[in-house]
């Protein structure tokens, strides 16, 4: 995992170097989304669901290193506000291709398992070992053991409520258009 994510920050660090160097902010959008898929495709199983949540901030600290890299050189105090500027105006100008670039990484890596981490995970948290048969797709018996369980104590039909009358559209207290009160 640490291979892939040195290979993604590679990749992202020479996009977004090329971009600030360029001025075109799709480069540095292009370079993460080819880095990005290529990393969800060429990981192990085991490490998607890794892979999938550092990916924007490889991608972060990828612009980072640029715009400090790229910086006009003076006093450190002097340094900070170029550099924040810098990253949050390219953070906006590729926006549009962190969003594609993680989605097309997160739809790959539900093609390849993703789904697989993270029950893998859950059942790690919870204590319980894994099944290896994917779960069951019974609606109408989940249905049954939830209407058996902890819903069983209320009514199945609702009560009558003393102002339910005043909420009847066809219910009509009133006497006819031109018959006396």
């Amino acid at each position: 995992m640490i291979g892939t994510l040195a290979g993604l920050l590679t990749a992202c660090l020479v996009g977004c170097l090329l971009a600030v160097w360029l001025h075109v902010a799709a480069v540095a959008g292009l370079g993460f989304c080819a880095a990005t898929c290529f990393a969800v495709r060429y990981a192990r199983r085991e490490a998607l669901l890794g892979i999938v949540v550092s990916i924007p901030v490889v991608f972060g600290v990828a612009e980072v290193l640029a715009q400090l890299a790229t910086a006009p050189a003076g006093p450190n105090h002097d340094r900070l506000m170029p550099v924040l500027e810098g990253t949050l105006l390219a953070l906006a100008g590729t926006a549009p291709w962190l969003f594609v670039g993680t989605f097309a990484g997160v739809a790959i890596a539900m093609c390849r398992g993703l789904p697989r981490c993270i029950r893998q995970l859950r059942s790690d948290l919870s204590g319980r070992r894994p099944s290896r048969r994917p779960p069951a797709r019974n609606w109408a018996g989940r249905l049954a053991r939830l209407t058996d369980g902890p819903l069983a104590q209320f009514p199945r039909q609702p009560e009558g409520h003393p102002l339910w009358h005043g909420f009847d559209l066809f219910y009509s207290a009133e006497p006819e258009f031109g018959q006396p009160a």
